[in-house]
């Protein structure tokens, strides 16, 4: 009984200490962004299946902006999901 308490306390403190370990490895400007091509969204040169990974500041084929991660709408840009503007 006693070793599987202490097997269970050593790994719920091992993930405890994992994220922010693995957070500190990369940062979002490091990840970029993905976008997938499909017959309604297709890629720039086309394509209809599959992906492209975006560096930051990269903008897609809708005119996002890769911004620490995420998709973003440029600088003046609705983002027509926007609560507020759906008024």
């Amino acid at each position: 009984m006693r070793r599987e308490l202490l097997s269970g306390l050593v790994l719920t403190a091992a993930l405890a200490v994992a994220p922010p370990a693995l957070a500190g490895t990369a940062s979002a400007q490091d990840e970029g962004c993905r976008y997938y091509y499909t017959s309604l969204f297709p890629g720039p040169n086309g394509e209809t299946k599959g992906y492209g990974d975006y560096t930051e500041g990269d903008a897609d084929p809708e005119g996002r902006v890769c911004r620490d991660g995420w998709w973003s709408n440029p600088e003046g840009g609705q983002n027509p999901w926007d609560p507020g503007i759906a008024g």
